[in-house]
């Protein structure tokens, strides 16, 4: 079950902080923008993955501290605004797949925290996305969405 909180997701102490991204080395609004401006070597990390090619459902993982790793997720293919939703469902349910696998092999540690992935500036749809997450993710882990609140 995913627990709502109201708050800053960049002020989480640990876990993983999950977010969309696209699969062209782009974070220059939303959530990513701010994990851009916030630590940059995640940016760094993700522009290379992305120029040496990405597919939809993979994640990048980034370390910012022991207890606390940044997973971009890649959930869209681009972010130019073509059509009105960017968002690839399946590209989600991969992602998160994959977590949830990571999570069971205890390559990354929970609680998995995160904004509303792919409802702002991807054009999808909240609830079609919280259930890809909440299926997901197992119950064994804290799902957090976070609210924000600055």
């Amino acid at each position: 079950m995913i627990t709502t909180v109201n708050g800053n997701l960049l002020n989480v102490k640990s876990g993983v902080i999950v977010h969309g991204c696209n699969a062209q080395g782009i974070m220059e609004g939303g959530v990513a923008w701010q994990i851009r401006n916030k630590w940059p070597h995640v940016y760094e990390q993700y522009g290379l993955h992305c120029k040496h090619g990405v597919r939809l459902g993979q994640v990048i993982y980034s370390v910012i501290e022991t207890d606390l790793i940044v997973a971009n997720a890649i959930t869209q293919d681009k972010c130019d605004g073509s059509v009105p939703r960017q968002v690839d469902y399946e590209a989600v349910a991969q992602a998160m797949e994959a977590i949830n696998e990571d999570l069971i092999n205890g390559v990354i540690v929970g609680p998995v925290v995160f904004p509303m992935i792919g409802a702002g500036i991807g054009g999808g749809n909240w609830n079609i996305v919280s259930t890809i997450i909440d299926e997901s993710i197992s119950d064994d882990y804290q799902k957090v969405l976070f609210m924000y609140q600055p």
